[in-house]
């Protein structure tokens, strides 16, 4: 998470363009009329960004300028006179007086983008400097399921999750690893079944501001379907492989895919077909 602070005193004059999820150029509100705005990059925002000045942050300012449109033709890294017009045209383009320069406190570099965000200050808020203005969070929330030492040996790695959210849909989740819990226990983390976010484009389901609790319906023993024979009619040859006799003395190879109650779901064997146990007349 990516805090947003106040660099120096003013007051929230118009709210942003982001509803929930914002993206690299999206404006999370206005200070003193002018737009803060989310950008993508690694390096935090620290200074006023204007002709002369170089570096890691002058480089992401115009990797932004770039992807919305507005051509740079400087050296990379180098705020000059293709970075400071290229600067005019896209304060142009917010309506805001075109000075070329980027002010401390009118962009926030965020490592990774689409991201969630969380607005904290509200419109005619006076603000200090040090003052929360908006929370950036990852752009998936993190899921983790809480465990005992005994539950979390029992859970490999990829487990089957199925989480159910609060409006009742269901989403489809594997265990991923043991995350330290807030209130120093153990838990497992989650992710999607297919190893993204487990809300994947549903994460407005989920609040921003508080944690929520939710069912999650650990799958150690996945359902399966088929064919199903008693278990002790599946014999292990001495090659290892298994198969079932039916009642005319025929070896049928099978899979086994599942066990329960005495009972193997087969894969390799038609419904309905008879086999013989052992030991009984064939």
């Amino acid at each position: 998470m990516r805090t947003v602070l106040a660099v120096r005193p003013g007051v929230v004059t118009g709210a942003g363009t982001v509803d929930d999820v914002a993206d690299s150029g999206d404006v999370l509100l206005q200070l003193d009329l002018l737009p803060v705005v989310v950008v993508a990059g690694e390096v935090p925002a620290f200074r006023d960004l204007q002709r002369g000045v170089r570096g890691p942050d002058v480089q992401q300012l115009q990797e932004f300028l770039d992807g919305a449109g507005f051509d740079v033709d400087d050296e990379e890294g180098e705020f000059s006179d293709g970075t400071e017009q290229a600067v005019r045209a896209w304060q142009r383009a917010l309506g805001q007086e075109a000075t070329g320069v980027v002010p401390y406190g009118a962009l926030v570099f965020v490592p990774e983008l689409p991201a969630r965000v969380r607005i904290a200050a509200s419109v005619a808020q006076p603000v200090a400097p040090g003052d929360l203005l908006a929370e950036v969070l990852a752009p998936t929330p993190d899921f983790v399921v809480p465990v005992t030492d005994e539950q979390s040996a029992l859970i490999p790695p990829s487990t089957a999750v199925a989480v159910t959210a609060g409006d009742g849909q269901t989403w489809q989740a594997r265990t991923a690893d043991v995350v330290e819990t807030e209130d120093g226990g153990q838990g497992l983390r989650l992710v999607g079944a297919d190893g993204s976010g487990v809300c994947a484009g549903s994460c407005d389901q989920v609040p921003r501001d508080t944690a929520s609790t939710w069912r999650a319906e650990i799958l150690l023993v996945p359902e399966s379907t088929g064919p199903a024979v008693p278990v002790a009619a599946v014999r292990t040859g001495a090659d290892g492989r298994r198969f079932v006799r039916t009642i005319d003395g025929t070896e049928i190879d099978v899979e086994v895919v599942a066990t329960a109650n005495g009972l193997a779901v087969v894969d390799g064997v038609d419904a309905g077909t008879e086999v013989v146990l052992p030991g009984r007349p064939e």
